[in-house]
């Protein structure tokens, strides 16, 4: 499979092979991945309570605006695969499939 093809993508490909003479082999199927989100959303937060390494946690949604952080009073349950997080320390996280996943963390 190839990432970063999609259908148009076949369509050039296929006519620069019958300008060069090639055929396809038949019975061959082309499987196109699921396309990558075109902007990827990362969150700041603020740890509810520790959140170990390997598990999930609350984790409140702040913003900043002009430079200022506030809680925008939002609570996302956030997988954290990579170190042990202290209650209210800042992590910034992603939103993959629906579920979020905990990016950078302040240890």
């Amino acid at each position: 499979m190839l990432y970063g093809f999609n259908q148009a993508h076949a369509r050039i490909l296929k006519r620069v092979a019958r300008r060069e003479g090639l055929r396809a082999v038949v019975g061959t199927r082309v499987r196109y991945p699921q396309p990558l989100p075109d902007e990827l959303v990362v969150y700041l937060g603020k740890t509810d309570a520790a959140i170990t390494k390997s598990n999930s946690g609350n984790v409140s949604r702040w913003k900043v605006v002009d430079g200022v952080e506030s809680d925008t009073g939002e609570t996302d349950v956030v997988k954290n695969k990579f170190a042990n997080v202290a209650i209210t320390k800042w992590c910034a996280y992603v939103s993959i499939g629906g579920t979020f996943y905990m990016i950078a963390a302040e240890c």
